[in-house]
């Protein structure tokens, strides 16, 4: 009974202690202190905004004034020392800071409202918990009146002994919300500036509206409340319960039952399975042995990449042995995995984070462990993580929680640590940290993988895949990194019960490089990466899950033509594909990805230029705007360069260089960073694609303009640059095959610089007049350039480097080019290209007499072509034609006029007819203006507007009668009668929609 009331008072005074404690008002503390705070639910509370909000003090930084020893400081001014101990001399004005408000509540009575946030631009608080290192979350209310888009930035200084200058981690907070939005942001998230001590020794904490790139908003007012450090997160954006089964990662016990079924059945499963089990039963047989340190960086190569590459071998064999159990029960495959995983788990926090220059521990950027990147990082665990879902079952609980504690949970946590938005190397960020957040059935990494704002997967297909579905860094090698990365997160996520493949940004990844793709399947390169060709293993593999879950056609299509035996056909496919279907073959204008595909003839004579007018998107873009990569005779003919290793000197000196691209340098120099250039025409007809782009950006006061014809036969290629001061012009165009030409060139030298140091070979000669050139490919494939002669010119032969299809090396052969150079404040590039088989289609080009202009007369088999260029304004007599405007191209059969394009001009006649275009803006510009006719009938001609803004065509004479006609949409289907401005026996004159057909016929009475 004695003990019993001994135990009853006891408890009696802990209730006491622990009343009095929570009543206790919160006592001053000098810098340096800790803050024996109450807890608020779960956590350690910082501010409430009530009673304790006098812990914040605010002022004005623009006030800041250093009083010298002596000095009396202003009136009112208070010392900045009072929180920054190193500043005894610097003063500055107070301000109110948070006044306690009841006019927005979140908890409690009251809030802290900030608002004249331009003069109160900063709030310090000493008087906080100071070690913040047992919390993962900052965590506080907020309420903004209004979404402005200023930005505030959250800082904790963490200052060393003695620092010269101030150390601290931050983080911006963009007010782009209104009404009240809760903040639970990862300490890991802040960036750390300088050397902070740590979270164990937080000095003060500052909200600032200015400073770090901020400009203080007027509208701007905010209230705070329930500030505080915790551990747990209560507004997870992951709605669903994670599913806690295994196998059930990226495959589940009915998928792999499938497999088992499609082994026994179909030989290219099987052979999909060869190739896994075979790499699983080397491995078998292998005593395990780590590497003693984490590895190095692709791009620079040698010994330490190889410690990467090791890596990389152990991850995937886990992986394939651990499935290889999974599908054949064999017991040694699945102790052999569990060797590699419990292997990492006893070694890889030994590891020293470091990164791909060197640097390690908290210096390293974006670093890993096993690998010098997180991207590589990403890479090496995603196998990991399945090996673990795989063998989980037979995993005892301690081994399950030494792999999660000691690999899965690290490897998560230090990827999450990294944060680039919408980069390619985010996707791998999400893809470790979502993967093994699935496999861990932790909801915290996946939400940081899926739903982090700014950074998360459904942000990146919002902000980081254009409408047209290329992933914005412009480049073929990265859209299908992305896939790579983005490809097992679906999966994990699928089978958790979240769909990507609804979401319209991560499909538009898998079309868009189908829309994009020449006839032979290969994507024409723009920016960095090597040529992709979709048949190739490596490529169509991640088409093998898309067509499972989408049925998608065109998907089928590129599967077929590969062989079938990537691990992903062999876990995903469907056992037989429906039969092949065609896929139309027309111009495609990708107008928010800045590419202008034209497309013609089809078969082995299909040819495809790619006219690329996109801005610079970041480090992966090459200084290309207007650049042209030709295919055609089922290969690529006149290429981009691509890119190599990013370590070699080439990389830069020649690959990143504008010369070694299909376009025009100014001056010798590479063009600037310039964002998208304007498409000014675009039009695809039956007998004729056109497509005109323009800069004013790439070289500062220089205007660029490249205007394409494309029909079955050949390409017309005009460039114009126009300077306001005399200029060196380089076109420049590189082709595969052996180059031969008629001009009588002569061995020179060229400059060493920006690129023009790694040409070889180098030959020039001067000529006035039009000149030819040709590159044999082979006995029936061959390319011939004319280029129309022009005062001045030098032509220049020489031979380039482009990157190996395989591999990220300069290839063995080297790629003949020719430069045309013209030094002027203006110049106009005027060529033909054609490629063929055994015989050209041109059998002539002729000069056309003209004043102010150049003509020639095209003839090709029973056609004959006319194109008619000029630099001048107003009407030109050329022939028997007469042109108001900057270029014509039409086309007769016999007499007959069988097609016409009009473009940046207002009209053009012939001997008996006139077609002309008007902008319906006063003093619009014309060379904007496109106009191209096809006849479809001796009665009826389709109209195009080839031009992006509206106008009004007038026809006359084209045809006998009284005409009317009728809107197109994309299928050439009538949407409904136009209604003429002006008709007329054998005229109108109507309105015509940017980049819109229309059909004109005879009116029937």
């Amino acid at each position: 009974m004695q003990n019993h009331s001994r135990s009853i008072l006891i408890l009696l005074t802990v209730i006491i202690s622990f009343i009095l404690a929570a009543c206790a008002t919160p006592i001053a503390l000098t810098p340096g202190a800790t803050k024996s705070a109450p807890t608020e639910s779960e956590g350690l509370l910082i501010c409430n905004f009530e009673k304790d909000i006098s812990i914040w003090q605010g002022y004005s930084q623009s006030t800041e004034t250093q009083v010298k020893p002596g000095e009396t400081p202003p009136a009112g001014y208070i010392n900045v020392a009072k929180w920054h101990a190193k500043y005894t001399d610097r003063w500055v004005k107070p301000m109110a800071g948070f006044v306690a408000s009841k006019e927005q509540v979140k908890e409690g009575q009251a809030s802290g409202k900030w608002e004249n946030t331009v003069e109160n631009d900063r709030l310090v608080a000493i008087e906080i918990p100071h070690d913040w290192s047992a919390y993962k979350y900052l965590t506080f209310w907020a309420y903004s009146v209004t979404a402005n888009k200023a930005a505030i930035e959250l800082v904790a200084y963490s200052e060393p002994e003695r620092a010269a200058e101030d150390n601290y981690y931050k983080l911006e907070v963009v007010i782009d919300w209104s009404g009240w939005r809760k903040f639970e942001i990862p300490l890991r998230e802040f960036s750390a500036t300088r050397n902070p001590v740590g979270w164990h020794k937080i000095d003060y904490i500052k909200i600032a509206s200015s400073g770090w790139s901020h400009n203080p908003n007027p509208t701007t007012v905010l209230y705070f409340d329930a500030m505080k450090l915790s551990n747990e997160r209560t507004e997870s954006e992951v709605k669903i319960e994670l599913p806690n089964k295994h196998p059930n990662l990226l495959l589940n016990a009915a998928e792999i039952a499938e497999i088992k079924q499609k082994i026994a059945k179909y030989e290219w499963a099987k052979t999909a399975f060869q190739n896994v089990s075979a790499n699983a039963f080397t491995w078998s047989t292998r005593t395990i042995k780590l590497p003693e340190t984490g590895g190095g960086y692709y791009h620079a190569g040698g010994a330490d990449y190889a410690i990467t590459q090791q890596h990389y071998d152990l991850s995937n064999a886990a992986r394939d042995l651990a499935l290889a159990w999974q599908l054949t029960g064999e017991r040694k495959y699945a102790d052999k995995s569990k060797e590699i995983l419990l292997a990492y788990a006893g070694k890889y926090l030994s590891y020293t984070i470091h990164d791909k220059e060197g640097r390690v521990g908290d210096k390293a950027s974006a670093g890993g462990r096993a690998t010098p990147q997180g991207i590589n990082e990403a890479q090496w665990v995603i196998p990991i993580a399945w090996a673990y879902d795989l063998l989980y079952d037979i995993l005892s609980p301690a081994e399950r929680e030494q792999i999660a504690k000691n690999t899965l949970r690290p490897a998560a946590e230090l990827l999450m640590i990294n944060n680039e938005g919408r980069h390619n190397h985010q996707s791998w960020y999400n893809a470790g940290i979502g993967v093994i957040g699935f496999a861990l059935a932790e909801k915290e990494y996946v939400e940081h993988a899926l739903y982090k704002k700014g950074s998360g997967f459904f942000h990146q297909m919002k902000s980081s895949v254009t409408p047209d579905g290329l992933w914005y860094e412009g480049a073929m090698h990265y859209q299908f990194y992305v896939l790579q990365a983005l490809g097992p997160l679906a999966q994990a996520a699928f089978h958790a019960g979240i769909d990507f493949y609804k979401d319209p940004g991560y499909k538009a990844l898998f079309d868009f490089p189908i829309a994009y793709a020449d006839a032979t399947l290969r994507l024409p390169v723009i920016n960095d990466g090597r040529e992709v060709y979709l048949g190739a293993s490596d490529r169509n593999r991640y088409y093998e899950a898309a067509y499972r879950q989408l049925r998608d056609a065109r998907y089928a299509n590129v599967l077929r033509a590969s062989e079938r035996v990537s691990l992903e056909a062999l876990i995903y496919g469907v056992p037989e594909l429906p039969p092949a279907q065609s896929l139309p073959w027309r111009s495609a204008d990708f107008a928010k990805s800045g590419l202008a595909v034209l497309r013609a003839s089809k078969d082995f004579n299909a040819k495809q230029v790619v006219l690329n007018y996109m801005g610079y998107e970041g480090g992966h873009s090459h200084p290309d705007q207007l650049g042209i990569v030709i295919s055609g005779l089922g290969r690529v003919l006149s290429p981009d360069p691509g890119s190599i290793k990013y370590e070699d000197p080439a990389h830069t000196g020649w690959y990143k260089q504008s010369l070694s691209h299909n376009l025009v340098v100014v001056s010798e120099k590479s063009q600037a960073r310039a964002p998208m250039g304007k498409l000014e025409t675009f039009a695809s007809g039956a007998q004729l694609q056109v497509a005109r782009a323009s800069t004013t950006k790439s070289y500062g006061g220089v205007n660029l303009a490249r205007t394409l014809l494309l029909n079955d036969d050949y390409l017309v290629d005009i460039f114009q640059a126009d300077g306001v001061v005399e200029e060196t012009f380089d076109w420049v165009y590189h082709n595969y095959g052996k180059f031969s030409t008629d001009l009588k060139l002569q061995p020179t030298t060229l400059s060493k610089k920006n690129g023009y140091e790694f040409l070889s070979n180098i030959t020039s000669v001067k000529t006035d007049d039009a000149w030819r050139a040709d590159w044999m490919i082979a006995s029936d494939q061959k390319v011939c350039l004319f280029m129309a002669g022009a005062p001045g010119t030098q032509v220049f032969a020489a031979e380039g480097l482009v990157a190996a299809t395989v591999g990220d090396e300069t290839a063995p052969e080297k790629v003949p080019l020719v430069i045309a150079r013209r030094k002027a404040k203006r110049a106009s590039f005027v060529s033909i290209i054609e490629p063929h088989s055994i015989a050209p289609a041109i059998s002539n080009i002729a000069p056309l007499a003209a004043t102010d202009a150049s003509a020639f007369r095209i003839t090709r088999g029973k056609s004959q072509d006319v194109l008619m260029f000029s630099n001048t304004r107003g009407a030109k007599k050329i022939g028997e034609y007469t042109l108001d405007g900057g270029l014509a191209w039409l086309t007769h059969t016999g007499d007959a006029l069988q097609s016409l394009y009009l473009g940046a001009g207002t009209k053009l006649t012939g001997a008996t007819w006139s077609v002309g275009i008007e902008s319906l803006v006063t003093g619009g510009d014309a060379a904007q203006l496109g106009v191209l006719l096809e006849r479809v009938a001796p009665d009826r001609w389709i109209v195009r507007n080839a031009s992006t803004v509206a106008g009004i065509v007038s026809l006359e004479n084209l045809i006998a009668g009284k005409l009317g006609g009728y809107k197109l949409d994309e299928a050439g289907n009538r949407q409904g009668e136009i209604r003429p401005i002006e008709d007329g026996d054998g005229k109108i004159r109507f309105f015509v929609d940017p980049k819109t057909a229309y059909e004109i016929s005879v009116v029937t009475p």
